[in-house]
């Protein structure tokens, strides 16, 4: 026993090592390594260092010159202030720790942070599962959506749901759900909606989308498919097809990351989520149905 803690101990102590020399590691550069974040590689006595400014920016920057910090000085709008009004950092970063809210804090979002409260309400009742419908077609452990104990679920999401273009130019957009490779999805969302029958109250939601399917080659196709009214339009329209065609209460959007441009997210993608989301509830009220609507967001800060 105490040489099975040792072993543990060591591996801690190792990790935490590892896990420090990468954290470092991230706010350096070279001729052959860009700056993780995209910021600015700037060279000091042979040395490449992360940022922004002219002190990285400048005469001795080497990759990513054009680069803008997240807010503050060197930000593309310097009185912007960060997504949530949370504090930008003497170098330019979003975040709420004593790091970015204390000195050198920039702009009017600085020191103590004040955090919203929330008020005992019908939200915090409610309790959302996920089914992996992979987790069905797994060698050790399969996991179907019988074996899911749902006498205390309110809602419970099935992942996932695909979509992709069925035009040049993105005005027309089709759904398919995923597929394991084991199983035939349609039977396994049969046994999913089934589900009721053990909980009549449960709502079972398709969510759409998930992390794998920001990978190329369909990165952008959620900022391409909600950068035009006639893109969300069919959107909406034949998502609700494929929610009636299987039975489906509600959906989940899970866009992995709107703006965020290392996962294929552009500016824009900010407003055009809020009208995608107008636009699906639209059709979902039209359909004269009380179909919902949840979206998984980010939560950085």
């Amino acid at each position: 026993m105490h040489l099975q803690r040792s072993i543990v101990f060591v591996s801690l102590c190792v990790g935490l090592v590892f896990s420090g020399l990468a954290r470092a590691q991230t706010y350096h550069c070279n001729h052959t390594s860009t700056c993780y974040n995209g910021a600015c590689c700037g060279f000091s006595d042979g040395e490449g260092v992360c940022g922004y400014g002219d002190s990285w920016c400048g005469d001795t920057c080497i990759s990513n010159c054009d680069a803008k910090a997240e807010c503050g000085k060197d930000a593309e709008d310097p009185s912007a202030n960060c997504p949530l009004n949370v504090c930008c950092s003497p170098f330019g970063f979003c975040g709420t720790t004593e790091e970015f809210c204390g000195k050198g804090c920039q702009g009017d979002n600085c020191g103590d942070i004040t955090r919203p409260s929330c008020q005992t309400n019908d939200v915090f009742k409610t309790k959302i599962g996920y089914y992996e419908s992979w987790a069905s077609g797994r060698s050790c452990d399969g996991f179907r959506p019988n074996d899911i104990a749902v006498s205390s679920l309110t809602h419970i999401n099935y992942a996932f749901a695909e979509f992709e273009p069925n035009n040049a130019d993105n005005t027309s957009w089709g759904f398919e759900l995923m597929e394991d490779g084991v199983n035939e999805p349609k039977n396994l969302v049969e046994e999913f909606i089934g589900l009721k029958k053990k909980n009549p109250s449960l709502s079972c939601y398709i969510s759409v989308g998930g992390w794998s399917f920001e990978d190329p080659p369909r990165q952008l196709y959620w900022s391409e498919m909600a950068a035009t009214s006639k893109g969300r339009k069919s959107f909406s329209k034949n998502l609700l097809e494929f929610m009636q065609k299987y039975g489906f209460d509600g959906v989940d959007l899970d866009w992995e990351y709107p703006v965020a441009s290392e996962r294929g997210g552009m500016k824009d993608d900010k407003d055009n989520y809020v009208l995608l989301i107008k636009a699906l509830r639209e059709e979902f009220d039209d359909s004269g149905e009380s179909y919902g609507i949840t979206f998984t967001t980010p939560s950085s800060y």
